[in-house]
């Protein structure tokens, strides 16, 4: 005995032509979320492709006011990121870079990604884990780059995120701004790493 009632009128789900109907508006509803989503994706997508997608930066960069990409205003940042790609030129190794940090008791800069300090930065022991990120990271060449992972829905909830290759990324754009190594060196580091 209950009934629903939207912007068009009231319905009796007992009653078949009423559950037909409230059927075909939840099919019909479906579908206009799907277009919805499809074209917010589409859009995203294509500004990702032109280069214009912001999106969280790594540590050691920042926006400007005008939106622009550049190295954090912090010169004990900067250095510290400079000296890890030396030090990992150096030693050729992710994890000997760790052990030297931690040798010398050189903390790393990271960004806080949640909480009241969000956006600063905070200083904790270089892990070999974070290392092999920053490795890993182009922009850290210059480059802007998207769609390096596809995520994918898993029958009980949440995803799962697997790398593509890099001719199956969206977007990969060297010299979209100043980098603490160059393409060369990224692409070098990405040799060693194997």
């Amino acid at each position: 005995d209950t009934l629903i009632l939207d912007e068009d009128g009231i319905y009796n789900p007992a009653d078949f032509n009423d559950r037909l109907l409230l059927g075909l508006k939840g099919t019909m509803s479906e579908a206009e979320l799907h277009v919805i989503r499809a074209r917010l994706t589409g859009g995203i997508n294509n500004k990702a492709r032109r280069g214009e997608l912001r999106k969280d930066l790594p540590v050691g960069f920042v926006y400007n006011d005008d939106g622009d990409v550049e190295f954090d205003p912090d010169r004990q940042v900067q250095e510290t990121i400079r000296l890890f790609f030396d030090t990992f030129q150096r030693t050729g190794s992710a994890y000997a870079t760790g052990r030297h940090f931690y040798k010398e008791k050189i903390l790393f800069p990271v960004k806080v990604r949640k909480g009241p300090s969000r956006g600063e930065i905070g200083w904790e022991q270089l892990t070999h884990s974070r290392a092999l990120q920053i490795l890993h990271n182009p922009r850290y060449a210059g480059v802007y780059f998207f769609g390096r992972h596809k995520s994918r829905k898993r029958p009980g909830g949440g995803r799962t995120y697997k790398k593509v290759p890099l001719s199956d990324w969206l977007a990969f754009i060297p010299n979209a701004h100043e980098g603490y190594i160059t393409l060369e060196q990224y692409e070098a580091n990405q040799q060693r790493l194997k």
